[in-house]
């Protein structure tokens, strides 16, 4: 038995050095191989091919240079392309790294995290708004902590990255991966580090390097050469962040009727309407839990008003870290019983792509920081969102979509949870493929059966229509149903479940400028869509995409179910609608002067309402100042004269709550509110504040 080492060929005008060595054994006057190794050398060859995503949406491909990951105050995604990699499917991947050449010197604190392009052949980066962050990211994620670079064009070990082989790996072992298909690895974090790119110096450019391994291989022809082997990479640990699902939906096949079901913990039942549709038995499919590794959190100092009345001036407020959620509904903040704060908001995109996390605060508003973490969603950028939370149990439901459109349901447990206190429950779990949703509108709802109600957004034919679902108590999806097709385009959507399980829902129409509310009783019966009012505007230039506020509720003295519902008109005055016992009573301005609306990435009405019992507190960002203002109305007097609670905070968002802190934090009864201070939905100012409630 004869073994030979030998060189097979090079690849790829590209290529410093490719190269595969082949290690084979003598059988029958045969060479066969038994394994074989192989190197890759690639620099960026190409200005298309280095990339970078200026904030959420805006692509630069000619830049003399690669920022990761702040470019001045603007959050960066850098992405590197590299094309006909010759690695062979099934190739056990041994080593990878990227060396980066310094353009510009730095000391300061960063820390990144590069990560695959998931995907089998990655397609080449465009103009396209958000070309890299609405790629499809891998499990596999990397974390590196480079030292200080302190020399122009150097390009050492301290310029190199760690082992990729995990993120390298994982692509090449897709079942669609072939021998010249491309790789793509995205880099995003905090801190600056300042690369050569292509356009400043194409020999400089940043060089990916891949060493591998495969297994037994057909018979080759022996010639003996040298192997070519290259410096190691520098060491770190490696950490893995899972991926957002990436399937397309099915198409939609719509139903004739506005019907949706109520599903028992069996099968559904069929919707009763005046032309009702039978909603076929859910899926068996259990929901999908995911983890994902943490990720840092930035504290802050609180400051504020101590009493409902009377103005503040100045920028008050303890930070909450994170970047705001583009078109929430309930997201908090909501307290639990013993007193702790939680807050939905995406993972700053100073450190990376945007996830959702659960943020928790144990002493009175001033710190915040993430719980559960190993635990959070895989499902990435939080287009909408909403929550419902009850108090009795410390579950809250969650309702998400994503960009692309795709629905996301989860479940999370407060402190006060009986078994499993401060822990993501469920993850992940998509209501089925029979989706094909859009963006910016849901609406979640829990019923005391335990069925959860969805609400979203699709597109039916040429306009964008609600789509219903409703999850059985055994965790089942029921097949969707189409609200409402004769309203034109609908935007926005919003909901609650009152004590007899009986789900209030709202949407407004572009096309049609007005309000519509329904409701669907816990026999899956729905009603008719009632005009609920005419004033929200219609088109995009007098609309405000999502006019509606979250509704409240409460049990007034006599027992009777009470609900209240605000919007914005066109004009930007918020007027709230009440119902008693599905009855509208009265209808009343609220807000004194128009509220600010489409700041940064919200395309919302800024304000929100909230209650404490029979009392309902408007907090929002007016128009002209951004400044924060308040009002309130007791027991259904009408609304008071609005207050000027905070001024020079430029609220481009805004969400607010009535809970009580823990003994430790004084017991208070406050109005709480968090708001983003004008960072336009980017890096992420979020902040704070609250007033004691007499």
């Amino acid at each position: 038995m004869k073994i030979t080492r030998q060189f097979v060929r090079r690849f790829g005008a590209l290529a410093l050095g490719v190269g595969v060595i082949a290690t084979t054994v003598m059988v029958g006057g045969k060479a066969q191989a038994l394994a074989t190794t192989g190197v890759i050398d690639l620099r960026i060859s190409a200005g298309i091919d280095d990339a970078e995503q200026r904030g959420r949406t805006r692509m630069s491909m000619t830049s003399t240079d690669l920022e990761m990951s702040i470019d001045g105050s603007t959050v960066q995604i850098v992405g590197l392309h590299y094309p006909a990699i010759a690695i062979p499917a099934g190739a056990t991947i041994t080593e990878a790294w990227v060396q980066f050449t310094v353009d510009e010197t730095s000391g300061k604190a960063t820390t990144l995290s590069i990560y695959g392009d998931g995907v089998d052949n990655s397609a080449a980066f465009s103009t396209a708004p958000s070309d890299l962050s609405l790629r499809a990211s891998t499990a596999a994620a990397v974390a590196w902590t480079p030292p200080a670079w302190t020399a122009i064009d150097a390009a050492g070990t301290g310029e190199r990255t760690p082992t990729l082989s995990a993120v390298i790996q994982e692509i090449v072992s897709r079942p669609g991966w072939a021998p010249g298909n491309a790789i793509s690895l995205l880099v995003a974090g905090t801190g600056t580090r300042t690369a050569r790119a292509y356009e400043s110096d194409p020999t400089k450019t940043p060089l990916l390097h891949v060493a591998y391994t495969t297994e037994q291989g057909p018979p080759l022809p022996v010639t003996t050469v040298p192997a070519t082997t290259l410096p190691p990479p520098a060491t770190a640990p490696a950490s893995t962040t899972p991926a957002p699902a990436t399937t397309t939906p099915a198409p939609v096949t719509t139903a004739a009727a506005s019907t949706t079901p109520a599903p028992a913990t069996t099968s559904p039942a069929p919707v009763t309407t005046a032309a009702a549709t039978t909603i076929p038995a859910p899926s068996t499919t259990a929901p999908r839990v995911t983890t994902t590794v943490a990720q840092p959190t930035t504290t802050g100092t609180p400051s504020g008003p101590s009493g409902y009345t009377g103005p503040t001036t100045g920028a008050a407020g303890s930070i909450v870290p994170g970047t705001y959620v583009e078109s929430p509904n309930r997201i908090g903040p909501f307290g639990d019983k013993n007193g702790n704060l939680y807050f939905i908001i995406e993972l700053p995109e100073a450190q990376l792509t945007p996830w959702m996390r659960i943020l928790k605060s144990s002493d009175g508003g001033r710190t915040w920081a993430e719980v559960d973490a190993g635990n959070r969603p895989s499902a990435r950028d939080l287009e909408a969102v909403d929550v419902q939370q009850d108090k009795a149990t410390g579950e809250l439901y969650i309702l998400q979509q994503r960009s692309g459109g795709t629905v996301y349901y989860h479940e999370f447990h407060t402190s006060d949870h009986a078994s499993t206190p401060d822990h993501w429950a469920v993850t992940d779990e998509q209501p089925g493929t029979d989706l094909a949703p859009t963006e910016q509108s849901v609406a979640v709802g829990h019923r005391s059966d335990g069925t959860t109600i969805a609400v979203y957004a699709l597109m039916d034919g040429s306009e964008q229509h609600l789509a219903v679902k409703v999850r059985s108590a055994a965790g089942k999806w029921s097949a969707q149903a189409i609200v409402d097709r004769s309203v034109g385009t609908v935007y926005d959507v919003v909901g609650i479940v009152t004590g007899d399980s009986t789900f209030h829902l709202w949407y407004s129409s572009v096309t049609t400028g007005k309000l519509y509310y329904r409701t669907f009783a816990a026999s899956g019966a729905i009603s008719a869509a009632q005009v609920a009012a005419s004033d929200v505007g219609t088109g995009s230039a007098s609309a405000i995409r999502s006019p509606i506020l979250p509704p409240v509720t409460y049990a007034d003295a006599a027992g009777r179910t009470v609900v209240v519902v605000g919007y914005a008109t066109a004009g930007g005055i918020v007027k709230t609608i009440t119902y008693v016992n599905g009855v509208v009573t009265r209808t009343d301005v609220a807000s004194d002067r128009a509220v600010a609306r489409d700041k940064g990435t919200s395309r919302q009405a800024i304000a929100s309402l909230v209650n404490d019992g029979s009392t309902l507190y408007l907090v929002y960002s007016e128009a002209a100042s951004l400044d924060i203002w308040t009002d309130r109305n007791v027991g259904g007097a009408g609304w008071e004269t609005d207050f000027n609670r905070l001024k020079g905070v430029t609220a481009h968002w805004i969400r607010a709550g009535v809970f009580t802190h823990n003994k430790a934090n004084g017991g208070r009864r406050v109005l709480g509110w968090i708001w983003d201070m004008g960072s336009d939905g980017h890096v992420g100012d979020s902040r704070y504040d609250e007033v004691a409630l007499a």
